[in-house]
């Protein structure tokens, strides 16, 4: 035998499948006034809120501030171990999403070997979400050349400026002889 939350929920996860928002929202809104501590109603209306079927059918390019939904604390206040993991993985991908998009965005404006070590750092952190392992080591690689280029255009200076200096000595030694 089904209990009213559970028919609530049930109901609500029926129109969420039919991306139905506000007929969802009701159901859970029930569950929840039903049993405020029933997790996974405060899930559904997570759901609802960024419109979306489940937390794994998030669209590739959103990256809504979940920590800060109040759905989504009280979720993970009331969550079972499983259901707190669920939530864990979902908010994790919605940071790496962030965090590689940050990364990205640093990597497209790097110009210095201080900010390709701060671009490879930014993709070292990301593990193997994507293709982060490969942008670190460019992101490293890159630093490495733009030091070696520094490293050689000091050389160089150095070089001309050791010209300079002979010459001047030569000068000074030739104006000394004159006189």
């Amino acid at each position: 035998m089904i209990n009213q939350v559970q028919q609530h929920y049930v109901t609500g996860l029926r129109h969420l499948a039919k991306s139905e928002w506000t007929q969802a929202r009701r159901c859970f809104d029930a569950a929840a006034n039903e049993n405020p501590q029933f997790a996974r109603a405060w899930l559904g209306k997570l759901c609802c809120d960024l419109k979306i079927n489940a937390p794994h059918a998030l669209p590739e390019d959103a990256m809504p501030d979940v920590k800060n939904n109040q759905n989504y604390q009280r979720a993970m206040q009331y969550a079972d171990p499983e259901l707190r993991n669920v939530l864990t993985q979902f908010s994790g991908e919605i940071q790496n999403r962030i965090d590689y998009k940050q990364a990205i965005e640093a990597e497209k404006s790097a110009a210095t070997p201080e900010e390709y070590r701060d671009v490879a750092a930014r993709f070292s952190r990301l593990g193997k979400y994507r293709d982060s392992p490969q942008k670190c080591a460019h992101a490293n690689n890159e630093q490495s050349r733009l030091e070696q280029e520094r490293i050689a255009e000091l050389n160089r200076r150095t070089s001309e400026l050791a010209q300079i200096i002979m010459q001047i000595q030569q000068t000074t030694t030739e104006m000394q002889r004159g006189t």
